[in-house]
């Protein structure tokens, strides 16, 4: 086997392989010969049909899969032989070749780069000095009586934090007929919630039941719809009710229905402050982790495989479809440039992780993979029964080995890098990571 390699552009390889007749035309014989041997054929007893009528017969099919078989061997032992990384399958064109003579393969593709590491103690992270607060304690009842208010009708305007019932009809600046998804009937929105487009919810603060209300607004350039990104829109309102919040108060009664028998606010504060403790210990873990993932990306420039960076825009997309419940056949209706920054981010980090991995010669801890198990298994109704899938799913097992092999190339770094202290409440510190999120 005679081998060359040529670097056609940056991270894209060309490999010619040339092969001997003979070793085709073996291989070709070897197959006839065991064909022969199975194969029935009226007219013939089995197993005694003349080699000439297998290859008349079956010769063409025969030569094709020895082919394929001999180019996949030969392509793996000349990329181990010349020591290349292909990043993803081969392109292999061939010409016509003919039995018993010479013929040759060529192999496009690209090679994952080489990855030079940085001095890591030029990392720089922010640790915060985060501690519980009674007020966060008392924030988190806040929250639990939000989600068991009611809502009252009242006669005066809406105000900040009510609930209105519209209905209501948009129209495109300049157009007259409504575009689709603009209008709605008897919705219920909180006023603040920001579950609407900027500027939507605050022009309906002061309305009345019975109201009419022109207001006018601009869609966000990265709104989901692209066919509305940047255009403005006039939207009718009528409102047919306000609501006030109503919450409940902080009694025995409210106490007990979180399972607290002996109805003490004291205990709900106990249990509430060991839940919010396990949340900053995980807010904690993902700030530090974002930080040194930022800075693993600022101090590393990487020539990245076309060939990862399509891949991952491909699971992202797939990721927004199931997000949207639209099935796999809608995949090319989405556009590729919202996601290829991110997906060059994650491929970066990919090849960057693996370094620090290979170089460092880290292993996971099997104790951390159990307790990432357990933790996502604690969230099912059965979490025993959920724990015992994930164990049995290669392919999710997988995928919680490497999130325990990244946390401990997190937990490496922090060690190595340029450390200071920030002060910071429990709410800014959730904040910060729900913002970079």
């Amino acid at each position: 086997m005679q081998v060359s390699v040529e670097t056609t552009k940056g991270l894209n390889r060309k490999l010619t392989v040339q092969l001997p007749g003979e070793q085709l035309e073996k291989a070709f014989d070897e197959r006839l010969r065991s064909l022969s041997k199975t194969v029935k054929l009226a007219g013939f007893r089995a197993g005694k049909i003349p080699l000439k009528v297998i290859r008349q017969k079956y010769g063409a099919g025969v030569k094709q899969e020895v082919l394929e078989d001999l180019i996949k061997r030969s392509y793996s032992d000349a990329i181990n032989q010349e020591n290349l990384k292909p990043a993803g399958l081969p392109h292999i064109d061939t010409k016509p070749v003919e039995i018993g003579q010479d013929f040759q393969f060529i192999a496009t593709f690209e090679v994952f780069p080489e990855v030079e590491l940085a001095d890591f103690a030029k990392i720089k992270l922010t640790n915060p000095k985060t501690e519980l607060i009674d007020d966060d304690v008392m924030g988190m009842i806040d929250k639990l009586r939000t989600q068991r208010a009611t809502w009252e009708v009242v006669e005066r305007a809406a105000q900040s934090g009510d609930q209105v019932k519209i209905d209501f009809e948009g129209t495109l600046a300049g157009e007259q007929e409504p575009f689709e998804g603009g209008s709605a009937k008897d919705f219920s929105l909180v006023l603040g919630s920001k579950q609407m487009i900027e500027g939507f919810e605050d022009q309906i603060v002061g309305v009345k039941a019975g109201e009419e209300r022109k207001i006018k607004v601009k869609f966000p350039k990265d709104y989901n719809n692209e066919a509305l990104q940047g255009k403005k829109a006039v939207f009718i309102i009528n409102c047919s009710e306000v609501l006030e919040q109503k919450l409940p108060e902080i009694n025995e009664d409210f106490i007990k229905s979180f399972g607290i028998e002996s109805g003490d606010l004291e205990e709900l504060k106990k249990q509430l402050k060991e839940h919010l403790q396990r949340e900053l210990d995980e807010n904690v873990k993902l700030y530090t982790k974002r930080q040194i993932m930022d800075e693993l990306v600022r101090l590393h420039k990487i020539e990245l495989p076309n060939v990862l960076v399509d891949r991952e825009i491909e699971n992202l997309q797939q990721q927004m479809l199931q997000r949207l419940n639209l099935g796999k056949e809608a995949l090319g209706q989405l556009p590729r440039e919202p996601y290829e920054e991110k997906a060059r981010r994650q491929v970066t980090l990919q090849l960057l992780v693996s370094e620090v991995v290979k170089h460092k010669e880290l292993k996971a801890d099997p104790e951390h993979i159990k307790s990432l198990l357990m933790r996502a298994a604690s969230s099912y109704q059965d979490p025993q029964e959920m724990l015992q899938y994930y164990m049995n799913n290669k392919e999710l097992l997988k995928n919680f080995e490497m999130l325990a092999l990244e946390d401990k190339v997190v937990e490496f770094l922090a060690s190595e890098a340029k450390a200071s202290e920030k002060t910071m409440s429990f709410n800014d510190l959730v904040q910060e990571n729900q913002n970079a999120g």
